[in-house]
Parts: C-alpha cells; structure tokens; sequence
C-alpha cells in the first residue's frame, strides 16, 4: 500500500515537471487557442452564475407555492364555513316558514 502511494507522488511529480517544461516552452501569447479558452472560461463563469439564479428562483417559487396553499387552504376554510352558516340560516328559515305553513 506505501508503495502504492509513493508511486502515484512520483508520477504525480513527473506530470507536474512536464507541465511545467511545456508551459515555459510555449508562450501563451502565441496560442492562437488562448481567446477562444477565454471565452470558454467567461460563459462556464455565467452559466455557473445562471444556474445558482435559477435555483434560487426556484427555491423561491416553491416557497411562494406553499404560501399560497396555505392562504388557499384558509380562504377555502372559510367559505366553507361560511357557506354552511349560511346554509344553516336559509334551513332554519326555510323550516320556520314550513312551520307556518302547517298551522
């Protein structure tokens, strides 16, 4: 397992040292690639941004969501109660003039 370790450094070290010799032997002012990964970095940078903004608009839908539930679900609470006070008054009513009617 040591071994393993030290192997994977070594490599590591090795990878490293040619990066280097490879970024000291090319200018980077003479990469005709180098616009094109700035721009390619600049969009990842918004797109990254963009998506953050989308969940938490998202996150702020859903909340938004509930809270209307919650409202619908007490409006509706009380047009239920209200329409059986209501519906209770019109039969009270309806039964007294039933009532008068047997007289």
């Amino acid at each position: 397992m040591f071994v393993c370790l030290i192997q994977i450094q070594a490599v590591n070290n090795e990878i490293s040292q040619l990066v280097e010799r490879h970024l000291a032997t090319n200018n980077p002012a003479d990469d005709k690639l180098a616009p094109f990964r700035q721009q390619s970095a600049i969009i990842a940078r918004k797109k990254e941004n963009t998506a953050e903004q989308l969940t938490e608009l998202r996150n702020k839908l859903s909340a938004l969501e509930e809270e209307l539930q919650v409202k619908y679900c007490v409006v509706f609470a009380n047009d239920i109660t209200n329409f059986r006070q209501v519906l209770s008054v019109s039969f009270m009513a309806s039964n007294s003039q039933h009532r008068s009617y047997t007289y």
